[in-house]
């Protein structure tokens, strides 16, 4: 079976770059790129003309490339990364180097489902989030938190959902199976049906995927696949067109995922994987969430509530031999239940006015429930960490020169509470308020139809966080740091200076960034001693970079579209303690821990006529990451990886049945990688994937 993989990525390689090389194009097939409106800006614009850094990846992008994980997504993205992620369901990003690191409760990217915010205290993780079915999902690089608020100090991804036909009836359907070199084969399958309950009036659309993901590691007593991954997910969405100015939505997402032992390897070729037989990592989170739209003419009234329940259960064992344990073994087992309450109300300026402005409030009331069980020797323990936030927000711009040039101010006020409950301590930690204001800056320059220039400068950042009063205590007295309890928020000032081009007659078009960034109150994982780690803020850091993205439609090629991003960046730890320094090793000038240099992604897309209604389509990406520098004071860098997905098929309209590849140059370095205690703790891609799919697709009345 391993060799009839490895033949049919070569067969798959070699056909997908045969067609594109000699497929025939005939009178009637145009090469275009897709226009798309985006609300990055919470408000419809065309993506060329928002005055911000972002992406924005169309449904049928990501369906024709095969991209179903977020993780394939924003490999696309210049200056992404992966953090330190523990399983394919608990996944860590980040974008222009602003890294999450260490046991951080908070993201450093605001993640959004439609107006959604997708946010627990103590809950650091990405959305498992599937694209089938997804009308597009939006990224924003760099600090975005005027509009979206804490957490969004790198960036904001938001997953915008393909509505309820109202009008008619649809049925969507993929399945593929897929085989794995040295692992266990997989499967995948996704359903969505639109129903439109009263015609132009309410109609409802569900979405389900089940997926399982083989394993490929090897476990330390010899077991072969021992981590394998099955992920459901369901999506209902219900939309009430009142009338023409008043709209209802409503939107339930479930998302659970479970895994076998951990994404986390002692050794990497081959793989073997750091836990032991009954480990995993589950997870099941669930979203409620209610919008309404109200068209008042001089503006627009958006309400949003949401609720979320997170339930994760964590197993990890060690071996501590010698000391009588059953199977030379100790077990931690972790509960986590969390909720939040989150709301927004704001009102969107409409019109022709050159004066447009938007003002909102925020608020969020989120708990977090941890219970620690130990097998033998370590007491168990329970804490509940709670934060309440509101916020106040508002933009104001105004038109200048018939529309050509448009400076933007606005600014974000942010409050709150935070406090932290341990069974496990004498002496609670006291309730702390942590506040900021975050200001933005923007001007916009429209010289013509096809150009756009922005300056664009804004303040990011990151509400405060707690470290254990024992490991403090520690810290404190062994090597002579004045540890804090309560961590202050960071910040990131970001200075950027960018534009947007549509050249060639609308064929090409070709968007540039330039950006310096400053990060005060950077906080890493500091490892003190073996078994002694805490978040401290280290420093400052500095970054520089520049972000490059091209989209290529040639008329000379018809149905041909190419795409090309790259994020060259440097950036530095400045103002370190020196304390932290000689503990870890990490001096001013050393790079930022978890950051690559640069990262470059090409893909080209195309599309030709065979017989009758049969249309062939064929994708190929091709990503590469710089080698990232190591969690903070360890010694071994991540490597560089160079990524190759395609797909090749054929559609007529409703019925396709394609071949694909992931990581086709069966690429097996390490993403992230530490040193703890003389032990290897890292983890790697998947190895070369193959499948074969099949899709269908259905619109009547």
């Amino acid at each position: 079976m391993k060799r009839l993989s490895k033949a049919a990525g070569t067969t798959l390689f070699c056909a997908l770059a045969a067609n594109q090389a000699y497929a025939e194009n005939t009178d009637d097939e145009v090469s275009y790129i897709e226009e798309i409106v985006v609300t990055a800006q919470k408000r419809e614009q065309r993506l060329e003309e928002v005055p911000i850094a972002m992406q924005a990846f169309s449904s049928e992008l990501m369906k024709s490339t095969n991209m179903r994980d977020f993780f394939e997504v924003i490999s696309m993205v210049p200056g992404a990364n992966e953090d330190q992620s523990q399983s394919p369901t608990r996944r860590r990003y980040s974008v222009r180097g602003i890294v999450q690191a260490g046991a951080n409760p908070d993201t450093t990217i605001g993640y959004y489902f439609n107006e959604s915010p997708y946010f627990i205290f103590g809950r650091p993780a990405a959305p498992i989030t599937r694209t089938f079915d997804m009308e597009r999902v939006e990224v924003l690089r760099g600090p975005q938190s005027t509009l979206y608020g804490n957490s969004a100090m790198g960036g904001v991804v938001r997953f915008i959902t393909k509505k309820p036909n109202l009008e008619n009836f649809e049925a969507h359907f993929q399945t593929a199976y897929t085989d794995m070199d040295d692992g266990e084969s997989g499967h995948f399958v996704d359903g969505a049906l639109s129903i439109p309950l009263i015609e132009d009036q309410l109609g409802i659309r569900v979405v389900a995927s089940q997926e399982g993901l083989g394993g490929y590691h090897m476990d330390s007593l010899g077991n072969d696949d021992v981590n394998p991954t099955d992920i459901n997910s369901y999506r209902t969405e219900l939309l009430w067109r009142a009338n023409e100015d008043l709209t209802f939505n409503l939107l339930y997402l479930n998302e659970e995922g479970e895994s076998d032992y951990s994404q986390f390897v002692s050794s990497l070729d081959p793989p073997i994987n750091n836990q032991f037989p009954g480990d995993f990592y589950n997870n099941d989170q669930e979203m409620l969430s209610a919008t309404m739209n109200w068209d008042l003419n001089f503006a627009t009234l958006t309400v949003n509530v949401t609720s979320i329940d997170s339930d994760e259960e964590t197993q990890l064992s060690a071996l501590l031999p010698g000391l009588g344990l059953p199977n030379d073994l100790i077990s931690l087992t972790n509960a986590q239940e969390g909720e939040a309450l989150n709301g927004e109300m704001r009102l969107v300026s409409q019109g022709d006015s050159p004066l447009q402005w938007l003002a909102g409030v925020f608020y969020s009331d989120t708990e977090n429930d941890s219970d620690t069980l130990f097998s033998a020797l370590l007491p168990s323990g329970a804490s509940r960490s709670e934060s309440q936030a509101v916020s106040v927000f508002g933009e104001v711009s105004y038109s200048l020169l018939d529309g050509k040039l448009i400076p933007l101010v606005g600014v974000r006020w942010f409050d709150d509470d935070r406090e932290r409950f341990d069974s496990n301590l004498v002496t609670q930690v006291p309730e702390e308020n942590f506040d900021a204001v975050s200001p933005r800056f923007n001007l916009q320059w429209l010289p013509s139809e096809n150009a756009n220039y922005y300056l664009n400068i804004v303040k990011g950042f990151r509400s405060g966080n707690f470290v254990d009063p024992n490991i403090c205590g520690l810290i404190q007295a062994f090597f002579g740091f004045p540890c804090r309890v309560a961590i202050d928020s960071d910040e990131v000032w970001s200075y950027e200076i960018g534009a947007k081009w549509v050249l060639l007659d609308g064929q090409m078009q070709l968007d540039a960034s330039v950006y310096y960034m400053d990060w005060t109150d950077n906080r890493q994982a500091v490892q003190f001693a073996p078994g002694l780690t805490a978040d401290i803020e280290v420093g400052d850091a500095e970054y520089t970079g520049l972000d490059l993205s091209l989209i290529y439609a040639p008329a000379s090629v018809a149905g041909l579209v190419l795409q090309a991003s790259a994020n060259i960046n440097d950036n530095k730890f400045a103002g370190m303690d020196p304390t932290i320094s000689a503990v870890s090793g990490v001096q001013n000038g050393d790079r930022v821990s978890l950051t690559s240099e640069n990262t470059f992604a090409l893909s080209a897309d195309y599309e030709w006529s065979l017989s009758g209604n049969w249309r062939g389509k064929a994708a190929m990406t091709f990503t590469h990451v710089s080698a990232a520098e190591s969690q903070f004071g360890s010694i071994p860098d991540a490597d560089a990886r160079d990524m190759l997905r395609a797909r090749i098929g054929a559609n007529n309209g409703s019925i396709g049945l394609y071949l694909f590849g992931t990581n086709l140059l069966n690429e097996d370095g390490a993403i992230f990688i530490q040193d703890i205690a003389g032990s290897v703790n890292a983890m790697r891609n998947p190895p070369r994937l193959l499948g074969v799919e099949f899709t269908y697709d259905l619109e009547g009345q």
